[in-house]
């Protein structure tokens, strides 16, 4: 497992303690892509990968998910 670091895609929050992020999960070729407002933060070759698809939110969040999805 990697650990959490900083990375400039991140927008921080502003004084009022808000942040809005687009994330986005490509797992359609040899690598699992991962993205944050477009960018890629991380990647993994796909032979790397549980197998398990989910969504793990901490409270005290206001999360909108809009387009998830899984293929076979």
């Amino acid at each position: 497992m990697v650990a959490w670091t900083d990375h400039e895609a991140i927008q921080k929050q502003d004084a009022a303690g808000k942040a809005t992020n687009n994330v986005e999960i490509d797992a359609a070729g040899p690598k699992v892509v991962f993205k944050v407002n477009g960018k890629s933060v991380y990647e993994m070759e796909m032979a790397d990968r549980a197998g398990n698809v989910g969504l793990r939110l901490n409270h005290g969040l206001d999360v909108h998910i809009s387009g998830f999805a899984v293929h076979h």
